[in-house]
């Protein structure tokens, strides 16, 4: 059985990767509302997937999360 935390890792980075098939970078708030959790654990989630080198980000307008194209394929 998955933990919560794991369980919506693996939610945030499905829904990132299905946005960027969009061309579009989501940010923590669009990605909370989708995969249903709170605000501040989905950010705290995806600062560890970004540490790790699972996702990436940007600030700013135009930011948001997004899968390097030159990074391996999860």
């Amino acid at each position: 059985m998955l933990s919560k935390s794991t369980e919506y890792a693996i939610r945030a980075l499905v829904f990132v990767q299905l946005r960027n098939w969009e061309q579009k970078r989501p940010g923590v708030g669009e990605i909370a509302k989708e995969i249903e959790a709170p605000e501040a654990y989905t950010a705290k989630i995806l600062q560890i997937l970004t540490k790790n080198k699972l996702v990436d980000s940007a600030k700013g307008r135009g930011g948001g999360f997004f899968f390097d194209e030159n990074t391996f394929e999860i």
